[in-house]
């Protein structure tokens, strides 16, 4: 019990000190701020709405559970064992801009230590090459889906940010795609800024220059016609495939569905009549439950 006493108290001071360091920038951005809503004894959110070209911002300083004993070893066991992303202090902010202001594209940097995982998580990554910066360092890949998107989002101050935030920064993405691949055809399309770093109070200047980012990609990032005809492309080449898959997997669905079918009508040959009564009462049982569970539920 002390333990989990004192590890919520050590999140919750860390939490708040974040919060004190960034509180006057916030205000100075947005009408309404919500800060420090707890989520858990390792969670902490804030929301923020009220500013030019967004249409909101969530932020999430998700904390290591100093409070959790057997979580801290087992996260241990696993980073060190199995090379699964250790769990750390990190903050999350969550932009949500006026998507219909600028071109829709994929943009990001990520840090070496976190492409791979970006690479295999996110569906919106794969729409993006990536590219060396040598002028920042060894340590960091910029993804972009055509030199001109490069050009246009990668600003002399968002360079400067960067640069100071190599112990910092582990990936920051423009994207107008989903971050799961999608399962149906028809899926929506919503236009997030998302940063991802790690807790320090020396993220003053990478926070600033995003949000300031956002006025930037509204002014200046409406591409030349054959630049958007390639970004059109791709989504609909990445559409095709997304509706292949989910026509196999209908197929699929709907072989599985026969077959079973076809297995329980051979199931009731082999039974006697009084079988065969019990067999379909049973399953229509089933399918009476089944409906009244519906009805209560719209209810």
């Amino acid at each position: 019990m002390m333990n989990y006493i004192r590890g919520r108290s050590i999140n919750r001071i860390l939490a708040r000190n974040w919060y004190d360091r960034h509180s006057q920038f916030l205000c100075s951005q947005f009408s309404r701020v919500e800060e420090n809503l707890l989520d858990g004894p390792a969670d902490f959110q804030s929301f923020c709405t009220g500013r030019q070209n967004m249409s909101h911002v969530n932020i999430r300083v998700m904390l290591r559970p100093r409070q959790d004993i057997l979580a801290r070893m087992i996260n241990f066991l696993s980073s060190s064992v199995f090379g699964t992303v250790n769990v750390e202090d990190r903050v999350f902010i969550d932009i949500y801009p006026d998507s219909s202001k600028y071109d829709g594209f994929v943009w990001g940097l990520g840090h070496k230590d976190c492409v791979q995982i970006l690479r295999e998580q996110r569906f919106d990554v794969g729409f993006a090459r990536s590219v060396d910066l040598k002028e920042i360092g060894n340590w960091i890949v910029m993804f972009t889906e055509s030199a001109e998107v490069g050009e246009r989002v990668w600003t002399e101050e968002l360079k400067r940010a960067v640069k100071e935030s190599e112990r910092v920064l582990e990936w920051v993405l423009i994207s107008d795609q989903p971050e799961d691949e999608p399962n149906k055809p028809e899926y929506e399309c919503r236009y997030r800024i998302q940063l991802c770093m790690k807790l320090s109070d020396q993220d003053s200047a990478l926070v600033e220059a995003l949000f300031k980012l956002v006025d930037h990609l509204v002014e200046r990032c409406h591409f030349r016609p054959e630049v958007v005809k390639k970004l059109k492309a791709s989504r609909e080449d990445a559409s095709k495939q997304i509706k292949k898959k989910y026509a196999e997997g209908t197929d699929l669905a709907v072989k599985r569905k026969v077959d079973k079918e076809k297995a329980e009508k051979e199931r009731l040959t082999r039974m006697s009549a009084s079988e065969q009564r019990k067999f379909l009462e049973k399953k229509q049982d089933k399918v009476m439950k089944k409906a009244m569970n519906k009805r209560a539920q719209k209810g």
